[in-house]
């Protein structure tokens, strides 16, 4: 992720939450132009995942922008694809994504009230807690057997910080009952621990939400 912007630079930043402003987000913004830099990771198109009418569709972003300001984006990766087909990908668990076209770049948006999980190297906490939360997401797709429709029609209803915190909730359930855990796991356990202590103590579980189960 690159740290720095100057006007001839493009690339992706996350910005996260401050629990203190009114309206708490996570923010992912991504610069992308039709040039290339190459003197690091240069964004040329974006794709995100959106669902129109209960089906799962892929938004590809590219510069120029005429279309659509503005759209709500369902949780899955967000793609981000140099000229080079080199990606980088972060998760989000939901969100609204606004478009600002210029004369020489696009600047997108995506902002959630849940995180935003850049995917790291394998044997990584966030990439543990990401193949983790697409198994339990997996799981419960299963559950609707041949409805899918409707198990994507609550994904799509769902508001992302539930989602987020019944991926928490039910993980920590998970690995608390595992007898035996590799280093990497109990790093997970430590990660989901903290999680579910900040997501407590800032309010930000819903009162209904104790598994994933609540949510979809």
């Amino acid at each position: 992720m690159n740290n720095t912007k100057t006007p001839s630079r493009y690339g992706y930043w996350i910005h996260h939450m401050d629990v203190e402003d009114a309206k708490p987000h996570n923010r992912l913004e991504i610069i992308i132009s039709e040039e290339a830099t190459e003197l690091h990771f240069d964004p040329h198109r974006v794709i995100f995942s959106v669902i129109s009418k209960g089906e799962p569709l892929h938004l590809v972003v590219t510069h120029p922008w005429h279309l659509k300001k503005t759209y709500g984006v369902s949780a899955g990766f967000v793609e981000m694809i140099d000229q080079k087909g080199n990606k980088k990908e972060v998760l989000t668990f939901g969100g609204t994504v606004t478009i600002h076209p210029h004369d020489d770049d696009t600047t997108i948006y995506l902002e959630s009230e849940a995180p935003l999980i850049e995917m790291g190297s394998s044997l990584t906490v966030p990439h543990l807690f990401i193949d983790e939360a697409k198994i339990l997401l997996a799981e419960r797709k299963a559950a609707y057997k041949q409805d899918e429709d409707q198990f994507y029609a609550h994904i799509d209803q769902a508001a992302p910080a539930a989602l987020y915190a019944g991926i928490v909730l039910s993980l920590d359930q998970r690995f608390m009952r595992r007898k035996e855990r590799l280093d990497i796991d109990q790093k997970l356990l430590d990660f989901l621990h903290a999680e579910k202590r900040r997501l407590t103590e800032n309010r930000l579980i819903p009162a209904n939400v104790f598994s994933i189960e609540d949510v979809v």
